[in-house]
């Protein structure tokens, strides 16, 4: 199959454009002029320039494309948050009908699971009572409450119309992406900061942690084996952000943190100014913080069952990995 990969010189993407080339696939991957590429370096591929955002970019890049893994976004630039955030679903709309007006048969697009928005729970200093998630949840509520998971969703509502009208397109939702490769340190935030000797406190709250290996994987299998029309939750292990802090602290040779930050008082200083969130250390964005006390576990065992999936790889290993490439890779 002739794929084309999105965001493949990103973090996730440039491990998905791995395992694609390891499989067997004629990889082409769609790039901005100025694009770092040392992610991919040495991986035989095709190289298109072109912009998801610049719509008459696309038709020369999807030309003779069977498949398009979609995992670009805008991630920095001028002009606040809102311009990254409308990116992701311009861009998905702009390679959707790019793919419907080429030869593609199958679309994957690689979401998150904050497109399910927030679970339905109270806040709770354990997580004791919790159910985790599935595929069937959708989001709720108003786009302030996670402004990059309403983005995400609404993105997704575009893959969905997209897959009614005959297009074989379907979503695969990734829990917090772990590994090497996260030069813009979104996803592998605590364990950067840990490796800089800045312990966050333990606070409440629980969060789904995947090898991005894992992921890659299955991406890998949902292209293969994904039905149309479906989503696909992509996880690892449901652990608390304090073991995620304790074990990270012990796994890096630092020293664990000896207090927890109380449930009320997290929330209380999430209200008072989001610029106490650096101050402190902690390893979620205001808007999670914000939601301290909820924990966002997932299941993944449609993904098992349907794409076939292995057992994920314990977090240690994934987070032994992405520290060992920040000590090699510095960033700032």
């Amino acid at each position: 199959m002739k794929i084309l990969v999105t965001g493949a010189t990103g973090f996730i993407g440039s491990h998905v454009t791995r395992a694609l080339v390891e499989a067997g696939g004629q990889v082409r991957i769609l790039r901005r002029r100025n694009s770092p590429l040392e992610l991919i370096e040495g991986l035989e591929v095709d190289d298109a320039i072109g912009d998801i955002l610049d719509p008459a970019s696309l038709p020369t890049a999807f030309q003779g494309i069977e498949g398009v893994v979609h995992c670009a976004a805008q991630m920095r630039g001028s002009g606040g948050p809102a311009p990254r955030l409308a990116s992701h679903e311009r861009g998905t709309r702009n390679t959707l009908s790019a793919a419907t007006a080429t030869s593609v048969r199958r679309y994957v697009y690689i979401s998150s699971v904050a497109a399910l928005g927030i679970p339905e729970q109270s806040p709770a200093e354990d997580d004791h009572a919790v159910r985790p998630m599935d595929e069937t949840h959708s989001w709720r509520g108003p786009a302030s409450a996670w402004p990059y998971g309403f983005a995400k969703h609404q993105a997704e509502q575009s893959v969905a119309r997209a897959s009614r009208d005959g297009l074989g397109a379907l979503t695969v939702n990734p829990a917090l992406v772990i590994g090497p490769g996260d030069r813009n340190r979104v996803s592998n935030i605590l364990i950067w900061h840990i490796l800089n000797g800045r312990v966050p406190p333990m606070v409440a709250g629980g969060l789904n942690v995947v090898a991005v290996e894992d992921v890659a994987a299955g991406v890998t299998a949902a292209l293969a084996r994904g039905r149309a029309g479906e989503r696909y939750i992509l996880g690892g292990q449901n652990r608390t952000l304090a073991d995620l802090i304790q074990t990270t602290a012990r796994l890096l040779g630092k020293r664990p943190p000896r207090w927890r930050l109380p449930l009320g008082a997290t929330r209380a200083v999430a209200r008072v100014a989001a610029g106490a969130v650096e101050r402190l250390r902690l390893p979620v964005a205001p808007e999670l913080l914000r939601q301290a006390g909820i924990y966002f576990y997932y299941t993944t065992e449609k993904a098992q069952q349907e794409l076939g999936l292995a057992p994920p790889r314990p977090y240690e290993a994934a987070a032994e990995s992405s520290a060992a490439w920040y000590r090699h890779h510095p960033v700032r």
